[in-house]
């Protein structure tokens, strides 16, 4: 299961262009107090920000496996071929475990390239707009190399390079709706347990301490 999953990512590309357009829309239409819209210039550069990204990403996708499948060799669990021909209860429990974890590996990441001078170098790119828009979610770096690492611990417990591919990708999905300023609020319980627009704008501030 999985070994064979389109990049959710890629094929998402008519959503982005169609929630963007919407966005702007909005600003137009209804414009809100302190919200700052989008600016022809940033909204561009953004866009050929992500572009380069996909092409980097394209060109070193060969380079990501190796690495991938190197570490592969040393799994101490065989999680990946539950995932492929277990049960059906044993298939959503994998399933679960893979997005937990990935979702996990995603947050040290993340957090890493915060803390670590040499990885914000590669990650500053991200929070570089002065906008926040759904556009921004697109402001991707170009250099990959620098999160690979992060995602040993999947290879570890024997899901396959594919199968976390995909998994990624559906997290990327979920990073990019986050980046609007037109969701005020999530319900309750979805702000207690998720990632959520108002808690990411939090995080795109850059209000002083």
């Amino acid at each position: 299961m999985l070994q064979n999953a389109p990049d959710l990512t890629v094929i998402a590309i008519p959503l982005y262009l169609l929630t963007m357009s919407l966005e702007v829309f909005l600003h137009w239409r209804r414009p809100v107090a302190g919200q700052r819209g989008y600016s022809i210039v940033d909204a561009r550069t953004s866009l050929l920000m992500g572009l380069g990204s996909l092409v980097v990403g394209a060109l070193l996708v060969g380079v990501q496996l190796l690495f991938l499948t190197f570490f592969s060799q040393f799994a101490v669990l065989d999680l990946g071929g539950v995932l492929a021909t277990g049960s059906v209860p044993a298939v959503a429990g994998a399933f679960l475990v893979l997005f937990l974890l990935d979702d996990f590996c995603y947050y040290w990441f993340h957090r890493v390239h915060h803390e670590s001078r040499f990885f914000w170098a590669a990650h500053v790119t991200h929070h570089s707009s002065q906008y926040y828009n759904l556009s921004t979610a697109l402001r991707q770096s170009w250099t990959p190399l620098t999160s690979w690492i992060f995602y040993v611990p999947v290879m570890l417990v024997g899901f396959t390079p594919a199968q976390w591919a995909f998994m990624h990708s559906i997290n990327l999905l979920f990073q990019y709706w986050i980046h609007t300023e037109r969701i005020s609020r999530m319900p309750g319980w979805f702000e207690f347990v998720f990632n959520t627009p108002s808690h990411h704008r939090v995080h795109h501030g850059a209000n002083p301490e």
